[in-house]
């Protein structure tokens, strides 16, 4: 496991002061999905970590070379004692399939260019608090890390939309108060095939500090935003916007877009050919801004800049502070950083 303990660790990172710290080492693990949760008043963080646990390529195929050998004994007529199946607690099914069946489904994950495989059944949540010098194990969870998307933060709590079939809720959250995870319902007319990973189609977001889901799927031409007045309450999902997308139509023939909202009702609709789309629910009116084409993966984050330094957040840590100059100290060392407002509507 030496190969992956420098490869899978967490940072915390300020990208305005131009400081960060890495965590303790984790396990090694595939398919990560995070959560931060920093309290001013008390000066205390949490790092939420979930992932798909793995094992070397050799462990495995040693095991597999068995499990060939069993079959054959068995074929052949002869009795064993034993048993062994390497896909008895394995969920195969790939992201937005039905299927059950098919050969290719069986086998593990891997990667052509690791040396580990994801064999196992059941994700896997830890936690770092502050202060503590390793993480703590919060066991199994009940959805795969690689089955939510759309995270979104609302007081103490961390939510993400989730296409896991195990979970019967649209939705899924962790509360860093309590380390609990909990469902909650969608609107009626929103179901779980309407979205998946990086889709613009449907994006959970928090609006007026209420929890909202912008949907372009359920009504063709039009964009609905669904608000729940009270948290929790499946019944209080209101459809609060209706909105004619023919103003967005240029942005429909954009591939590689993905849509999130600002706290104070703004959509925004990133595209990596180059465009991002602002538009005000309340005013009703939009901008568009070019930005250079994005080549790489990327994911839009909502960003809120604060000058709070780390070396303060750290202290009472055993953590290093590492400073580093800040992304966009010096513009000229990124000539096609820029932003430019294209048109407004």
């Amino acid at each position: 496991m030496e190969p992956l303990d420098d490869l899978y660790r967490c940072m915390i990172r300020n990208p305005v002061t131009g400081e960060y710290t890495l965590l303790p080492n984790i396990v090694a693990c595939y398919s990560i999905a995070s959560g931060f949760f920093y309290c001013p008043e008390t000066n205390q963080f949490k790092v939420l970590c979930m992932f798909m646990p793995v094992k070397p390529v050799s462990d495995v195929s040693s095991a597999s070379s068995m499990d060939l050998d069993l079959s054959s004994d068995s074929d052949s007529g002869s009795d064993s004692d034993m048993n062994l199946d390497l896909d008895s607690n394995h969920d195969t099914s790939s992201e937005g399939s039905d299927s059950d069946t098919g050969s290719e489904d069986q086998a593990p994950y891997s990667d052509s260019d690791s040396d580990f495989v994801c064999i196992e059944s059941n994700a896997i949540g830890e936690i770092y608090v502050k202060g503590h010098d390793s993480w703590e194990s919060l066991d199994s969870l009940p959805f795969r890390p690689d089955n939510i998307y759309s995270p979104c933060h609302l007081e103490k709590t961390i939510h993400w939309l989730c296409s896991d079939k195990a979970v019967s809720n649209l939705i899924v959250f962790f509360n860093f108060e309590t380390h609990e995870f909990g469902e909650i319902s969608g609107p009626a007319l929103v179901r779980k095939g309407h979205g998946y990973r990086y889709s613009i189609k449907l994006a959970l977001v928090v609006i007026g500090n209420r929890l909202a889901i912008i949907d372009g799927f359920t009504k063709r031409s039009k964009v609905s935003v669904w608000v729940m007045k009270e948290y929790g309450v499946k019944d209080s999902w209101s459809r609060e916007y209706l909105i004619d997308d023919l103003a967005w139509a240029f942005v429909s023939v954009l591939r590689n877009s993905t849509l999130t909202c600002r706290n104070n009702g703004e959509i925004v609709i990133v595209s990596g050919l180059g465009f991002i789309l602002f538009y005000d629910l309340n005013k009703k009116k939009g901008r568009v801004v070019n930005h250079p084409p994005l080549d790489h993966e990327w994911k839009p984050l909502m960003h809120t800049p604060s000058f709070i330094s780390l070396e303060d957040v750290m202290s009472g840590s055993k953590l290093e502070v590492v400073k580093v100059a800040p992304r966009l100290a010096d513009p000229v060392l990124i000539p096609d950083n820029y932003l430019e407002l294209a048109t407004s509507f």
